[in-house]
């Protein structure tokens, strides 16, 4: 079968998304020329518009079972030849089979099998490795299946991302709005974790490690994060001494905008989310604080990445809160983690604003 359009559904959140663009990356090459499209929810969508390697981003919301049925119309409406399932749900391949796609593949997870028209093997170690090589296997067992063979190296995985140049601009505007000059560095930090209080490590460490990091680099610091962490960076903001030095952009920012944003900052010091990712991508010098999550399967991949942890024999917990004393995250101290932020950086001082 000849394959002229294909459309990925893309994972729904920010550090899934981007760990998923070594998989697409691969998924571009098998394709070639073909019509390559991502599906994807509006605050994942500017990740794979920056990319470069789909012809298309297909924005969908999903509040009910109405908005999945207009989504699968609309896919329905694009004449998709292929649908490959990077979101594991069961939705994913309901929409898929309801649009009349006629190949479609992805794991069988979620009772899903019988939707599927391509099953692709789950990995052997798939709850061992890094979450980037569970996409990029099923780039590799797409291109097997519909090409006979596949030459995906899942030892090498690229899952990199390079900002546009008005993505950039976007960026320093941001800086611009709030008085910043532009030849002024940055230093971001992410006090926030949306979804887990457990993996936040102490907001006035966040304060003092940061104003250490910035102070050689005679830089402003940064705070961001979404609107639902901005308690967080106001106590983070408060801990300062120099507060005057910092600039609290929490819950202000689009996704381009904080792609941007992160592209021209020196470093980024964050928790285990989204945006630790988006800045390894960008190979922004980046330190994530890791506690009860697991390293080995979502530390954010980049050339300038590195990870600071305080080993304690109950974690990985994977738990919101913690029962506790939450001595995973209250063990790292902000020496270490200016430390690992002044190691990243280097002595070029990081990338130039």
């Amino acid at each position: 079968m000849r394959i002229g359009a294909c459309v990925v559904r893309a994972p729904n959140w920010v550090g899934d998304a981007v760990m998923s663009l070594g998989g697409l990356r691969e998924l571009r090459r098998v394709f070639g020329e073909t019509r390559l499209a991502v599906a994807a929810r509006p605050w994942v969508a500017a990740i794979y518009e920056e990319t470069g390697l789909v012809d298309e981003v297909v924005v969908f919301e999903r509040h009910s079972w109405r908005d999945a049925l207009s989504h699968a119309r609309s896919l329905r409406g694009r004449h998709y030849d292929a649908a490959v399932l990077f979101q594991n749900a069961f939705e994913a391949a309901a929409v898929a089979r309801i649009a009349r796609i006629p190949r479609i593949a992805g794991y069988a997870t979620e009772r899903r099998g019988a939707l599927l028209t391509d099953r692709i093997a789950m990995p052997g170690d798939s709850r061992t490795a890094h979450q980037s090589r569970y996409y990029a296997a099923i780039a590799a067992g797409v291109e097997a299946a519909w090409q006979g063979a596949s030459t995906v190296d899942l030892a090498r995985i690229d899952c990199s991302l390079e900002a546009r140049p008005e993505t950039v601009e976007l960026g320093r505007r941001v800086m611009d709005r709030e008085g910043v000059d532009r030849a002024d560095p940055l230093v971001c930090i992410n006090p926030g974790a949306t979804n887990s209080r457990a993996k936040q490590w102490l907001p006035e460490r966040f304060a003092q490690a940061a104003e250490s990091i910035a102070e050689p680099l005679d830089a402003r610091i940064v705070i961001i994060g979404s609107s639902a962490e901005s308690e967080t960076a106001r106590a983070v903001a408060a801990a300062m001494k120099s507060s005057g030095r910092a600039i609290d952009c929490s819950g202000r920012t689009t996704l381009r905008e904080l792609i941007g944003l992160l592209a021209i900052s020196r470093a980024l010091v964050s928790n285990d989310t989204g945006p630790a990712h988006l800045a390894a991508a960008l190979s922004t010098p980046t330190v994530t604080i890791f506690g009860p999550t697991e390293i080995f399967s979502t530390a954010p991949l980049g050339k300038r990445a590195v990870v600071v942890s305080h080993p304690v024999d109950c974690a990985p917990c994977m738990l919101r809160d913690c029962p506790i004393d939450h001595r995973c995250m209250t063990g790292v101290t902000d020496d270490a983690v200016v430390t690992a932020a002044r190691g990243a950086i280097g002595t070029d001082g990081g990338k130039p604003a």
